[in-house]
């Protein structure tokens, strides 16, 4: 589906400019990249105008960047809590 392909493109647009030393590991980390990549599209209409393009839908894809970190806590969530974020 154009959607899960363009947010596979898209999902880490934003991991350099959240980048921080982990304090505790000395790692690179990007806190917050999902929610950067969620509002990047929201506001580049050249983003939405080439996801567009790819058939893609903007809502769709730039949801799906945003939720895209919270997949490996979807077995830890209540029931309902799961639901609305899939």
């Amino acid at each position: 589906h154009p959607d899960l392909y363009l947010a596979a493109i898209l999902h880490d647009i934003c991991k350099l400019d959240t980048a921080i030393a982990n304090p505790k590991t000395g790692y690179p980390s990007s806190p917050g990249h999902d929610s950067a990549a969620y509002y990047l599209i929201k506001e580049s209409e050249s983003i939405q105008e080439w996801i567009q393009k790819y058939r893609g839908n903007v809502e769709k894809v730039s949801l799906i960047c945003k939720n895209h970190m919270k997949v490996k806590q979807l077995s830890e969530m209540k029931s309902s809590k799961r639901k609305k974020c899939i």
